[in-house]
């Protein structure tokens, strides 16, 4: 009996074509996946693995490769590149060998788009001459926004730190334009002289251009001081973050004052405070300025961390504050003064997201993610990428990079499936290892807008993969958002009456309640779908939730006191 080929190829014209041999060995699948974009295509093929097999892969442009399968908990895997240098549809076919012997095949149509990327960066020019120097110029630390066109027709904008790779599509020839239209306020844009720059699309499409564009100070000495704050609050640990920034040439000496929650103890800082007094800390910073950014990170643990009794619960808030002096004359004291409510989760992880704000918001709200990383290795980072999979809750084309700890590179990247990745890359930061360094720590920071159309109940959540030169990544937390409870819900919180701990809770929701005061129990999810109901028969009553997905539940009881809904969060 011939054995059926599954696939699930994300490209346009797809199309099957089988071998006629029998055999129990077979492609079972092949898939595009990232990265895709300009460089290349790469295919994952998968297969009923057996020992010694590998796959022929020919691209229809008369190359050839063959790569070795690879056995991931049973199946087999592989992976194979390619790069078009020119554009169209290709006929690709896969052919499975074994021990020499062609067992299996499947073919494909790809259609391979006009793509040619280009990178843009911005740079201090300290010589004023138009070509970036390492020895002399410094990338941006400070975000400016860029407007984009395609053959004179308004198609983007962007706004990114250092610089960014940006992907043309269009037939040979086609013209982009790009203009940088919002700069810090302490710099003038002195290269190119014209004030923009354009590149136009070859017919290879494998061409790499590099632009760059060339800063200089605008002589105004105001100053502009302000504070990117970012917290990880962990049950018996927490860490603050923040990146504080001057937005003109003009050196400016600064204080920052952070008061920190009195449910931990002050450990470390790097830098070490000027003053520390209890969980009061503050930095003297000399001559902050648009080229001179500081970063700064404190640690914290709480009281007798050693016995576990003494540490925080998570649904717990913990409040700090942080303000940048002097305010006389900065030309703008709002972003001076930043305060922080944070909650308490399960435990500390220094690779992590977090989103402002959090909960519950209406549709189209700009939210701001904040991707920390550390290297917890035992080496140097030399190059550090993140990789962030956008919800399609998300508007992706409305991503502003507000900060980052170090230079930064942006691209936004969109796979044949659909998704679009954001990519963060910071080549040659060199971390140093957590194990034998202090500070081994980085973010970036960014605001995006959710889309205004989204129904009531909508989860967005976002996470992000982190990778540290050559490392696997190390995925973060979700960071979930849920749009507008129905307002025909009322959400309460626990009170003497009616109390629902723990949570969030991993496996069992304990329900604590008056005697008879409510009969039943019915939990809902984010769409108002009903996933369990229960009767109550007892003043403490054990629900079972471990079997439920992560996210957001609404836990309904009605008895003779009537109706009252709380809010839960399955781990």
């Amino acid at each position: 009996m011939k054995k059926k080929i599954y696939y699930s190829l994300l490209a346009l014209g797809s199309m099957l074509c089988c071998s006629n041999l029998s055999t129990a060995q077979t492609i079972t699948g092949h898939s595009v996946v990232y990265p895709n974009q300009c460089g290349g295509v790469t295919m994952h093929i998968t297969t009923t693995y057996t020992a010694s097999q590998q796959i022929e892969t020919s691209w229809g442009d008369m190359a050839t490769t063959t790569v070795n399968v690879y056995d991931t908990l049973g199946n087999g895997d592989a992976y194979a590149y390619h790069s078009y240098v020119y554009p169209g549809t290709y006929t690709i076919k896969h052919v499975l060998i074994q021990n020499s012997q062609r067992i299996d095949s499947v073919t494909y149509s790809y259609d391979d788009p006009h793509c040619q990327t280009a990178g843009f960066y911005n740079y201090y020019d300290a010589n004023n001459n138009c070509v970036y120097d390492s020895a002399v110029d410094t990338y941006s630390p400070v975000a400016s926004t860029f407007a984009i066109d395609s053959a004179g027709v308004p198609i983007d904008t962007i706004t990114v730190t250092s610089g960014f790779y940006y992907y043309m599509y269009g037939p040979t020839g086609t013209v982009y334009k790009f203009t940088p239209i919002n700069v810090p306020p302490g710099a003038l844009v002195s290269c190119p002289a014209i004030g923009y720059t354009t590149v136009t699309v070859q017919a290879p499409q494998n061409v790499y251009t590099e632009e760059y564009f060339g800063y200089t100070c605008s002589g105004i000495t105001s100053f502009d001081l302000a504070a990117n704050v970012t917290v990880s609050t962990g049950r018996h640990h927490a860490k603050a973050s923040v990146l504080v920034t001057n937005n003109y040439c003009n050196g400016q000496n600064a204080t920052l004052t952070m008061h920190f929650s009195p449910k931990y103890d002050f450990q470390y800082a790097m830098p070490a405070p000027t003053t520390v007094n209890g969980n009061t800390l503050t930095w003297d910073i000399t001559n902050l300025s648009l080229l001179t950014p500081g970063y700064i990170t404190a640690d914290f643990e709480v009281p007798n961390s050693q016995n576990q009794a003494n540490w925080l619960l998570p649904g717990d808030t913990v409040h700090s504050s942080y303000y940048l002096t002097p305010t006389a004359n900065d030309t703008d004291t709002v972003n001076n003064v930043v305060i922080h409510e944070d909650t308490v989760i399960s435990s500390y992880d220094p690779n992590y997201k977090e989103v402002s704000p959090e909960g519950d918001i209406a549709p189209g709200t700009e939210l701001t993610y904040t991707l920390h990383f550390e290297n917890t290795g035992n080496d140097t980072a030399t190059n550090i990428y993140i990789l962030d999979t956008l919800s399609d809750n998300l508007v992706a084309s409305t991503l502003d990079i507000v900060a980052s700890s170090a230079t930064m590179i942006f691209s936004m990247n969109k796979t044949l499936s659909g998704l679009n990745v954001a990519k963060f890359d910071f080549p040659n930061i060199n971390l140093p290892d957590s194990a034998n360094n202090k500070p081994c720590t980085g973010m970036v920071v960014f605001k995006i807008k959710t889309r205004a159309s989204l129904p009531p109940g909508t989860y967005v959540p976002n996470s992000a993969g982190i990778y540290f030169d050559d490392n696997e990544a190390v995925q973060t937390n979700t960071a979930v958002n849920m749009i507008a409870i129905p307002q025909s819900v009322n959400i309460l919180s626990n009170n003497a009456d009616l109390i629902v701990y723990p949570n969030p809770t991993n496996d069992v929701l304990t329900i604590k309640m008056n005697a008879q005061a409510y009969s039943t129990l019915e939990i809902k999810n984010t769409h108002g779908q009903v996933i369990l109901q229960q009767t109550l028969k007892q003043n403490d009553t054990k629900v079972n939730v471990k079997a439920l997905p992560s996210g957001i539940y609404f836990a309904t009881l009605k008895g003779d006191a009537g109706s009252k809904t709380i809010k839960f969060e399955k781990l």
